[in-house]
Parts: C-alpha cells; structure tokens; sequence
C-alpha cells in the first residue's frame, strides 16, 4: 500500500450474538475500519457468502446484502447492523459469513488482513458451557488445603434447567495423585446459575522438577443436544514448583527519554523472583541490541544479585543524551537460562523486556 492508497478491512475476523424471546431491538454492530489516505471519498461492498452461511437468512437474521459502505473524507470507521431473531428452536450456534470486495473502479482502496468475518448467532435454547479461562496458575503448598486452586466453569445460553458438565483430566507432566488431586468431575448448575467452582488440591511433593502441567477438558456428550461447548472447552493448569527458583522482568517493555545528565534520570528495570526465595541467587542478563546500541544507553551491571528472601531487584540504565535527531530507539535485554550450572532457576513468561528510548531531539 502506497502513501496515496487506503486500506478497508473488518474490525475482527469474529463477531457473535444471542437470539432473545424478545427480538427487538437485537442486533450484532459490525465495524469496517479505513486507514491510511483518508483524504477521499471510498466506497466498499459487504457482500454475503450464503454458500458458507448455515444461519437462514430472513428465519435466523436479516441485513441489506449486498450493501455499499461509503467512507466521507477524514472518517475511519462505519457500522453496519444485522438484526437477529429467536425461531424458539434448538439448533446450536449458527454463522454468518461475510466478505468486503472492493470497488474495482477505484484503485485507491486495498483491502486489510481482515477481509472476510464470521459472525456466531448462540441460541438461546443451548446450554453453553467452557471454562472461564484457557489458563491457570498456581504453586505447591506445604497445605494444600489452605491454598487451593479454584476453577470456574461459566454456562450462557439456556439457564432454565439442571444441567451437568463432565470434566476429565488430561495428564501432561504432572500426574494426578501424585502432583494433584482432583475430585469433582461434574460441573453442576442448578436453574438460573451461571458459574461453578471446582477445587484442586496442589501439595508440595518436595521435589526439584521444574513447572509441571496438566489439562482439564470439558467433555462433549453427543447424546445431549441441548449442551454445547465454547471456546474454552479445555484448561491448561500450570503447576509452579516450590523448589524452583522463577525469574522475569516486573514488565514486559519499559521506555524512557535521553537526558543531557543520565545520573538524574536512571531508568529502573525490576527482576523479579518467586518459587523458592530462601537462597542466594545470581541472575545474569544479555543485551540484544536494536536500534540503539551501546551508544544510546550504558548498563554498568548485567548481574543481579538477590538475598535469600529477596523477592525483586532494581538494574539501572544509563541514558544519556547523543544530540542526534533519531527518533525513537529499542534493544532488549534477556534473561538467561543457565540449565547447565543451575537447573534450580526457571525463566519466567517475561523473560525478555524491551526498553523504548524517546529522543530528547524528536
């Protein structure tokens, strides 16, 4: 796309709705975005794919399609309504599929990554059910009793009934009965609930090995019609290791701006550590360098050192003034995996941090 062209495309690749007894008013709101030269007048066309569509056009929903979206000079975003319906049926969720086409008279438009939409109608005589999280995290307890790891199971849909979710365990590296215990497997909700709660017991097995993980998975009962799955029909547990030292940086990026004194104004990065605190530990960093380089900063320390109980530590960045106009800069700074010497430190999700540098001259 060239500076004089301008870009169409949806605003996400999904969209989705619920039917209601009471249809009216219920729509979905659909956004096409424009970006780039905004300095004309654009059109685009949102076209239908029935040929991919399994919702029934005019029972299920309805819209004007084929329909022309036109943008004004300067406007960025235009919205589009489909209406939808409750046919009081049990059918599972429903799709809509739409695509932009371009107006083959204007060389001006591109079209986006996001060309095409799917847009999910759930009905409202299904039961859905999926966890309310792809992820969960905990840590070993000497007490797992005191500590137990809650897991929310959520339904939508239909409310009005008794419904039962089955759970089954996937094991992965962790093995129930030896790193877990799990003792629900039914998700019960009784008429109008929306959440259950289930327990997992994690005690501390007094062994170095590092996070272990397992998967709960929602289990999908084709003799029950009324019951579908969401996206989250499995969880991922992580279990952090109480023996295992964890590492990261506090923040994923930090930025700063040059100073004509870096002594007055220091960046400060944290490292933080978790898991097993009681010992003295060393962590050791590595720049990769961007574009700055060791021009544009100074790190007068890459170790850090923390006490046994120590939980973060601060590394300090140097920033000094070049007098250049650069605009802005970045390099990252790591963490190391040292499994080799000490198999007792385990790397945390933010292993690596980016340092934004704002130019004073910009």
């Amino acid at each position: 796309m060239n500076n004089n062209q301008t870009s169409i495309e949806f605003s996400s690749a999904k969209y989705s709705g619920i039917e209601k007894d009471q249809p009216f008013p219920n729509q979905i709101e659909i956004t096409v975005t424009r970006s780039g030269n905004l300095d004309n007048f654009n059109s685009v066309q949102l076209h239908l794919r029935r040929g991919m569509t399994t919702a029934e056009e005019g029972v299920d929903f309805d819209g004007m399609f084929s329909q022309w979206i036109d943008f004004e000079p300067g406007q960025t975003e235009k919205k589009v309504y489909i209406d939808i319906y409750d046919d009081f049926e049990l059918e599972g969720t429903e799709n809509i599929e739409l695509k932009l086409i371009a107006d083959s008279t204007d060389p001006s438009v591109v079209l986006g990554e996001n060309i095409t939409t799917t847009v999910s109608i759930f009905d409202n005589e299904t039961t859905y059910l999926e966890f309310e999280s792809a992820k969960y995290v905990t840590v070993e307890q000497d007490d797992p009793a005191i500590n137990q790891l809650e897991i929310t199971v959520t339904r939508s849909g239909n409310l009005d009934n008794y419904t039962m979710g089955e759970v089954r365990v996937i094991n992965g590296t962790a093995e129930e009965g030896n790193d877990f215990y799990f003792g629900d497997i039914w998700a019960n909700f009784e008429p109008g609930q929306t959440t259950t709660t289930l327990l997992i017991d994690v005690p501390d097995d007094w062994n170095l090995e590092g996070t272990e993980s397992f998967q709960l998975q929602l289990v999908d009962d084709p003799y029950n019609t009324d019951i579908e799955l969401g996206e989250n029909a499995t969880t991922t547990i992580e279990i952090l290791d109480k023996q295992t030292t964890y590492l990261e940086f506090s923040s994923a990026k930090y930025v700063t701006i040059e100073q004509e004194d870096p002594f007055l104004n220091k960046l400060e990065v944290t490292v933080t550590r978790s898991g097993d605190i009681y010992s003295h530990t060393t962590a050791y960093l590595d720049i990769i360098e961007g574009t700055a380089d060791n021009f544009d900063f100074y790190i007068p320390n890459l170790m850090v050192d923390f006490n046994p109980g120590e939980t973060s530590k601060t590394l300090e960045i140097e920033v000094p003034d070049d007098w250049n106009l650069e605009g802005t800069e970045s390099f990252q700074l790591q963490l190391v995996d040292d499994s080799y010497y000490n198999d007792g430190i385990e790397l945390g999700e933010n292993a690596t941090t980016t340092i934004e540098i704002l130019d004073k001259q910009t």
